[in-house]
């Protein structure tokens, strides 16, 4: 497992979709992995099960592309949206935010979602893509209740992605984490399922009714 290495940002003034923009690249060859590309403008951003993320000018959105030899050796794939979203709400945490990752992948502070992870699984490669709200949109989504600028946001955010922190020591934190979303629902191929009763697995799976759920973001 490779660790320390640097990871190039590219910012631009308008992408209409970071996640789209980042996939492209690497198939094409335009781009080389591990690299980021961010923007405060996204018209067309991309949501949890394909919806649209809202955009609001002044937030931040923002894909990065690892190869896989450059993710912990101990990550399920399946659960590389909470180890990353974890990771920023750590940082975050930190400053003295209240951001808190909802299972498996939704970033709120209080009762009010701000952000989301997504994540796809390419040929040799993992692309994340996050959506934060720093500015308030209209009800019911909220902002970061911190100041912070973006960019050092992000950068401070990627670096500690590639100290690739192992999947057991964050996983044993987000245990204790996954109490708040106990709560809360979320959508399954047969429809909304409750976390009440769930039980989470070591690989970052949920067991609901003894079924397996996994992440599908």
């Amino acid at each position: 497992m490779e660790s320390g290495w640097a990871l190039e940002i590219r910012w631009f003034d308008t992408l209409e979709s970071t996640q789209r923009y980042l996939v492209e690249a690497l198939r094409s060859g335009a781009l080389v992995a591990p690299v980021a590309v961010a923007t405060r403008n996204q018209p067309g951003g991309i949501g949890s099960r394909q919806n649209r993320w809202l955009n609001q000018p002044g937030n931040l959105f923002f894909s990065f592309g690892l190869d896989r030899s450059q993710l912990p050796s101990d990550l399920p794939l399946q659960s590389v949206s909470i180890y990353m979203g974890f990771i920023l709400v750590l940082q975050l945490r930190a400053m003295g935010s209240k951001l808190w990752l909802k299972w498996p992948n939704d970033l709120y502070v209080e009762d009010r979602k701000i952000g989301g992870v997504v994540t796809q699984l390419l040929a040799g490669h993992v692309v994340c893509g996050i959506g934060l709200n720093l500015i308030a949109p209209r009800s019911p989504f909220g902002a970061l209740d911190i100041a912070i600028a973006p960019s050092k946001l992000l950068a401070d955010y990627l670096e500690s992605v590639t100290k690739t922190p192992l999947w057991k020591n964050l996983f044993s934190r987000f245990e204790i984490e996954f109490e708040r979303s106990r709560g809360c629902h979320v959508h399954g191929k047969d429809g909304l399922l409750s976390l009440r009763e769930a039980e989470l697995n070591s690989d970052g799976s949920v067991t609901i009714e003894s079924r397996r759920v996994y992440s599908e973001r």
